[in-house]
Order: C-alpha cells, then sequence, then structure tokens
C-alpha cells in the first residue's frame, strides 16, 4: 500500500452508500473532534433550532393577543371584519418576520462566547413584549383614528 492510500489516524471511515441507520450517531462525536470554527458552528445551530421552538410560544401569545384585539375592535369600535382580519394577517407576518431578530441576535451573542438560557430567554421576553405592545398600540390608534379605508 502507498503511504498516501492510508487514512488519517483520527478520521472516520464513512460508507456513501449505507442507510442513515448505519452511520454514526452526530450527538457522540467527541467534541475533540471538531475544530474551534465548527463546534462555533454547531453552537449556533443549536440556537436557531431553540428559537424555533420558542416561535411556537411567540405565536400562541401573540395569536392570544391578535384574537382579544380583534374582538374588542369588532365589539367595541365597530371595526369591519374583512379590514380588519387582513390588517391582522398581515401584521401576524410582520411580527414573525420581526421575530428573526431574536435568533441572529443570540446566534451572533452566542459566536462571541456570550451563549446561556438567560441571554435566550431575555432576548425572547423583550422581543415578545415589544411585539404585544404594538398590538396594543394598533388598538389604541383604532380606538383613536378608526380604519382607514383602502
Amino acid at each position: 500500500m502507498a503511504a498516501n492510500s492510508l487514512p488519517e489516524a483520527n478520521a472516520v471511515p464513512v460508507n456513501p452508500y449505507a442507510s442513515p441507520a448505519d452511520l454514526p450517531d452526530p450527538s457522540r462525536i467527541h467534541s475533540n473532534a471538531l475544530s474551534p470554527s465548527d463546534r462555533r458552528c454547531l453552537q449556533v445551530g443549536r440556537v436557531v433550532v431553540a428559537w424555533e421552538k420558542l416561535r411556537i410560544l411567540y405565536n400562541l401569545l401573540l395569536g392570544l393577543e391578535a384574537a382579544v384585539v380583534f374582538l374588542l375592535a369588532v365589539v367595541f369600535l365597530d371595526q369591519s371584519l374583512r379590514g380588519l382580519a387582513k390588517t391582522i394577517l398581515l401584521g401576524g407576518l410582520a411580527a414573525n418576520l420581526c421575530f428573526c431578530a431574536g435568533p441572529l441576535a443570540d446566534g451572533y451573542l452566542s459566536w462571541f462566547g456570550l451563549r446561556h438560557r438567560a441571554v435566550t430567554w431575555s432576548l425572547f421576553a423583550l422581543g415578545t413584549a415589544f411585539s404585544m405592545l404594538l398590538g396594543l398600540l394598533f388598538l389604541a390608534s383604532l380606538a383613536t383614528f378608526g380604519m382607514m379605508d383602502d
């Protein structure tokens, strides 16, 4: 055998045709097998997955608030259903776009070594509170000015 055909001592041979069940479990990879850059990328990936789980809670909280705003606007402010529903749906889309600031900020903080649950939960709480405040300001603007007709 030629010297350049030998596998590296720490390389794990992987059959490219093996089924996924036959591949080594990624959670069992020893952390020393990854470079520092790869470990940081893995950490940022974990941040993104954690935030996608938080998105469910975020949407539930804002959905409940949107339902209350919708009912209050229809019952007490005599707003049209169609215009209000359209505005709330667009607000929901905008809120989910704004949600992306959370994992982005948390990912950068994690990349620079500031990785802690308290950071994630603080960013989540501040962002959710800000989004809910915008919903209340929307309700206040409806009470003050009414719905603008297209």
